[in-house]
């Protein structure tokens, strides 16, 4: 039963106690229950070397699960491409604030879904336009190309995470994965940020054949 370390920290910025999974992924911010629950599931097993990346092939696997599944939040609000489109404007503005190259290697692979392809093309227009004309306070209707985003890679590693995603799970109810053990995840964390101290420690075990999700707090 595969386990993973956690660990109650302070959120610098916003000064909230979430949870730190201990990974090689240095990047990770406190996060909440929800949070976890994309880092374990919808991060690829495999950490890419580049945080940016890393960040678009678990878009990937969002669109494949919990999108394509309709999750839905504690509020009822589905899942759906505004998400998408978020995710990808503050990855770019994160970019654009730090001088940071957005995709520094290029990816070729696609689906064989040409409509999806077109669709994900659409998000990743409109996610960087609405970085640029933030960052620019601007109204941009097209990409300038005085920042040579390099949109085909990045729709590209958006494919390869959802083909990742998919071949992961490829023996399990992908539904499942995306509503029942996301929920379970997400609660058993919830529930421990509620009651715990910062500093805390913890160990999280998750079935992903059984479903079966506990957490042991370590005293």
């Amino acid at each position: 039963m595969p386990k993973f370390s956690l660990q109650i920290q302070e959120h610098e910025e916003f000064g909230y106690n979430g949870i730190i999974i201990k990974t090689d992924r240095n990047y990770f911010q406190p996060t909440t229950g929800i949070g976890v629950a994309h880092d374990i599931l919808e991060h690829p097993t495999s950490p890419h070397q580049n945080g940016y990346i890393d960040e678009f092939l678990a878009i990937g696997s969002f669109l494949a699960g919990r999108i394509k599944y309709g999750w839905m939040n504690e509020f009822g609000r589905q899942s759906n491409e505004k998400d998408i489109i978020a995710d990808v404007e503050s990855l770019a503005s994160n970019s654009l604030h730090f001088d940071d190259d957005l995709c520094p290697e290029v990816c070729t692979n696609y689906l064989q879904d040409d409509e999806l392809m077109e669709q994900i093309k659409e998000y990743v227009v409109s996610g960087l336009l609405n970085a640029v004309n933030e960052y620019e306070e601007g109204s941009y209707t097209e990409l300038p190309e005085k920042y040579n985003f390099n949109v085909d890679s990045i729709v590209s590693w958006i494919c390869k995470g959802y083909q990742l995603f998919n071949k992961r799970f490829y023996k399990t109810d992908l539904y499942d994965v995306s509503n029942y053990l996301f929920n379970q995840i997400t609660k058993v964390c919830d529930n421990w940020i509620k009651t715990s101290d910062e500093g805390e420690t913890a160990n999280l075990y998750v079935n992903f054949k059984t479903f079966d999700v506990r957490l042991e707090v370590n005293y």
